[in-house]
């Protein structure tokens, strides 16, 4: 059975200058990486897991499990609450 999809690979590009991303990608809808896009933005050094830890790790998050993307009664339910600290935590530690 075919899908009728055609999937190609997606151009990775560095460099682009804003008139040539409209001409090559933009105006024709064409899909790029921008690999060097957010090179010089100050979040890149500022946003680490510790930042986020002091900054937020004591807000409540909503954390779901596998059944996320299941259909059905469980659809979109939470799997638990906890403190974003340690759930930031569970990613890098676990």
């Amino acid at each position: 059975m075919t899908t009728g999809l055609e999937l190609r690979d997606v151009e990775k590009r560095e460099g682009l200058t804003p008139s040539e991303f409209f001409t090559s990608y933009a105006k024709i809808e064409k899909p790029v990486v921008l690999k060097d896009f957010s090179k010089d933005w100050k979040a890149r050094e500022k946003w680490t897991p510790e930042y986020f830890i002091e900054k937020y790790g004591d807000n409540d998050v909503q954390v779901y499990n596998g059944n996320f993307s299941k259909p059905g009664a469980s659809y979109m339910s939470k799997a638990k609450m906890m403190k974003f600290s340690d759930y930031l935590n569970s990613l890098l530690y676990t």
